[in-house]
């Protein structure tokens, strides 16, 4: 098939008719641990004495304060990420949940998600934060059902704890929740991947991701793995078993609608929905990131200001109670690079990414500048073109990041 390659009078930017989506989420960064996991690169501390008030004020305060950004936006995701918030407290996420109820305009319906290790929450923790604290959604993060492998990546629980996470979820009243597992890991075998996947998908989830450990640089893995002192699966097995993974999530009603994430109908996250498809959304917390609308900002052209905090938690809680916030930095977003992430996140999500909806989202029609790059990789069979929207083929899901080059 051939994509139509469009001519614009100018460049095919049309900055006064960029609109981002009116509707987005928030995220709020909860960055403390037990334990740094030794394959972790995110923003994450383990200390002794978790400083609670004081982080808690801290990101109340924040929220407050940013909450004119996200005004004319009406907020259907919150998630509580980390780091490890299940070590939060129930009455500090109350209070944190309030003020956001409070200052910004959440839906009725609003997905409230909250991240959880397994083994540090028992059914009455997780009874209070669904009845005290108001989220409706958990997320564990199981990892693996295998002692071994749990301890060859330093987690802390074990697998019978990870399995009596899931029923505690089920007994506290959640309906929906999910389940995080990793494949590629030292020594993991596709039988022992394929029994975990199973065995999860089982026990009636309506979520599951299946993510692929992957060596960040300045991690204990990434120098384990440069000296020779723990060997990874090879790529064409680790492929494998994220199709494995697929089939038999499938079998169990788990519908693949993004490369790494499955869900029963309707069960799909909101949260990660408002990423995938350029939603704004807001960020409070230590190094937490942001999107927001570019309103009254320097440049008219300008689709969306992107920022990111402070990263480490004392001098965050120290910026905020100065100044109210703890950016850290700050870029405008110009039409042609959001029309490049809008393409890029969209075509993880199985269903595709209407053109028309990028348009009018970025001021250009992506046909203008991308129209002979769209029709090659239709040629090449890695990506469909439907009724103006564009989607991975299937034997294309492995290879997604030499296809998302493409547009940059």
């Amino acid at each position: 098939m051939t994509v139509p390659c469009r001519v614009a009078s100018t460049s095919g930017v049309e900055p006064s008719r960029a609109k981002l989506p009116s509707i987005g989420g928030i995220y709020i960064h909860f960055p403390f641990c037990r334990r740094r996991c030794h394959y972790c690169d995110f923003n994450t501390y383990a200390v002794l004495a978790i400083p609670v008030e004081e982080y808690t004020s801290a990101i109340i305060r924040e929220l407050e304060t940013r909450a004119e950004s996200m005004a004319h936006i009406e907020i259907s995701s919150v998630f509580l990420g980390g780091g490890t918030p299940g070590l939060w407290g129930a009455d500090p996420v109350r209070r944190v949940l309030e003020c956001v109820r409070a200052h910004y305009r959440v839906t009725p319906t609003a997905e409230i998600t909250i991240e959880v290790n397994p083994g540090e929450c028992g059914v009455d923790l997780l009874r209070a934060y669904r009845d005290v604290s108001g989220c409706n959604r958990v997320s564990f993060g199981v990892q693996s059902l295998s002692d071994k492998l749990l301890a060859a990546m330093d987690r802390l629980h074990s697998a019978d704890q990870a399995r009596q996470a899931l029923q505690d979820a089920d007994r506290a009243g959640f309906r929906r929740y999910s389940a995080d597992l990793m494949f590629g890991l030292p020594g993991q075998s596709l039988k022992r991947w394929v029994k975990d996947v199973r065995e999860i998908a089982s026990m009636g989830l309506s979520h599951v991701s299946l993510y692929n450990l992957m060596v960040e640089p300045n991690t204990p893995l990434y120098l384990r793995v440069r000296d020779n002192k723990v060997r990874l699966p090879r790529e064409k097995l680790q492929v494998e078993m994220l199709e494995q993974g697929f089939f038999h999530l499938a079998e169990f009603g788990l519908t693949r609608y993004e490369i790494s994430n499955f869900a029963k109908p309707g069960q799909e996250s909101v949260h990660n929905l408002h990423y995938w498809q350029g939603r704004p959304y807001l960020g409070v917390g230590a190094g937490a990131h942001s999107f927001v609308a570019a309103a009254n900002h320097n440049s008219p052209d300008a689709v969306g200001i992107r920022t990111s905090n402070v990263r480490k938690f004392g001098e965050y809680m120290k910026s905020v109670q100065a100044d109210g916030t703890a950016i850290a930095f700050s870029e405008e977003i110009s039409p042609l690079t959001h029309l490049r992430e809008r393409l890029m996140t969209g075509l993880r999500l199985i269903r595709g990414v209407d053109l028309d909806d990028v348009k009018q989202a970025t001021g250009i029609d992506p046909r203008v500048p991308f129209g002979p790059v769209i029709s090659s990789l239709v040629s090449a069979g890695l990506v469909q073109y439907d009724n103006n929207t564009l989607s991975l083929s299937e034997h294309a899901i492995p290879i997604s990041d030499s296809v998302f080059a493409r547009f940059f």
